[in-house]
């Protein structure tokens, strides 16, 4: 019989039998059921290893358990109390009911103030997204302006420099 097997006979005898019936073993129906009976052991003269000495000793199961009784039932339950059992449990069921839409009234509001806070977010980053854009394309503007009133100043330089060039020419 298998180690597993011999578990199972064990534990099968230790829980006991709720009639006075011998366990009967579902895998090897034909072995003898046992109790098992754990002797702790002492330190005694041997050299401790750290671990706890035990001995199992296995005896024959008994067959006198002590039988698990349900409590005795008081008296048959009349109309009344079936009618205010039933009223409780509607009563439990209705606050039940409530608390669950409790629960997703709160959820909903929850979801909503997290998808207004991310649109609020995103608003602010638009927001300030553009305004870096319009700091950029006036900076950008006022650069393309410099440059164009440089590029006027130095035509004009340069259209000067031709007159006195082409006077200075003809008076030669």
């Amino acid at each position: 019989m298998s180690t597993a097997c011999n578990w199972l006979s064990l534990f099968l005898c230790l829980r006991g039998t709720s009639n006075n019936k011998k366990a009967i073993h579902q895998i090897h129906p034909n072995q003898r059921s046992f109790d098992a009976v754990v002797v702790w052991k002492g330190k005694g003269l041997q050299k401790s290893t750290g671990g706890v000495a035990y001995d199992y000793i296995l005896k024959p199961a008994a067959d006198n358990a002590p039988k698990i009784s349900s409590p005795p039932k008081d008296k048959p339950l009349t109309h009344d109390e079936i009618f205010e059992k039933l009223q409780k449990a509607e009563a439990r069921r209705q606050s039940l009911e409530a608390q669950k839409l409790e629960f997703v009234a709160k959820e909903k509001q929850r979801m909503q103030e997290a998808l207004m806070k991310s649109q609020k977010e995103e608003e602010e980053k638009a927001k300030a997204a553009q305004a870096k854009l319009r700091r950029s394309m006036e900076i950008t503007k006022e650069n393309r302006e410099l440059q164009i009133m440089s590029l006027q100043e130095k035509l004009r330089e340069h259209a000067k420099h031709i007159e006195e060039v082409c006077k200075a020419s003809e008076t030669m």
